[in-house]
């Protein structure tokens, strides 16, 4: 999976494995690496293994290009048994025949070509376009109308999906405590506050 942080590549390999019944193991970087010489391969090595154990899985390698790098760079000796280890999972000797892997990346270019070539499939992940945006207010704001959801999504060029999600809950914590503050009756927050909420995170972020 390529694409832009927030555009749905996780959701995606959730959705991929619910529907395919088998349990997701969700791998950060950080569950792999370790400051003991050779433990962050072994680390790999044991999360393919024991999901071959498992009788098979979906492994969602999260910011793949921050294990496995390409050699063409100056790479670690760390980084170097990482990617000797992912490579030989995927398609090699020891390879996990009953799992599914999956990559994510948004730096597709700093990949191994090697380890690019053991993927069936690149899929790429782009920023929502008008309408999508449109469809992900709606399904945050269930209370605003088609076009007041269309309203935000014009304003909304070069947003993902995660970040409209961010500007919903911005909206919603915004209006909860005007309504604690001023002992206002519980409602569902104006179209008007989802405005004043984008533009606040326009302003604050590196958008």
């Amino acid at each position: 999976f390529e694409g832009p942080p927030g555009v749905g590549k996780t959701t995606a390999a959730r959705i991929i494995a619910g529907d395919s019944e088998i349990p997701l193991v969700y791998v950060p970087v950080e569950s792999i690496m370790s400051k003991w010489y050779g433990q962050s391969s072994q680390n790999l090595a044991e999360i393919f293994d024991m999901c071959e154990l498992m009788g098979g899985a979906v492994i969602f390698l999260d910011e793949i290009d921050s294990l496995a790098g390409s050699r063409d760079q100056n790479m670690f000796e760390a980084t170097r048994r990482i990617l000797s280890v992912l490579l030989r999972k995927l398609d090699g000797i020891d390879s996990a025949e009953k799992t599914i892997t999956i990559g994510a990346t948004n730096r597709i270019n700093d990949l191994d070509p090697a380890l690019i070539s053991r993927f069936d499939q690149i899929i790429k992940f782009p920023f929502p376009n008008e309408d999508e945006r449109a469809s992900i207010y709606s399904n945050y704001a269930i209370h605003l109308s088609e076009e007041e959801c269309l309203n935000l999504a014009s304003r909304s060029d070069g947003i993902t999906g995660r970040n409209i999600k961010d500007i919903c809950e911005l909206t919603e914590r915004r209006w909860a405590r005007k309504i604690l503050v001023q002992k206002l009756e519980a409602s569902a927050p104006p179209f008007e506050y989802y405005k004043q909420s984008l533009q606040l995170w326009k302003n604050s972020s590196a958008y």
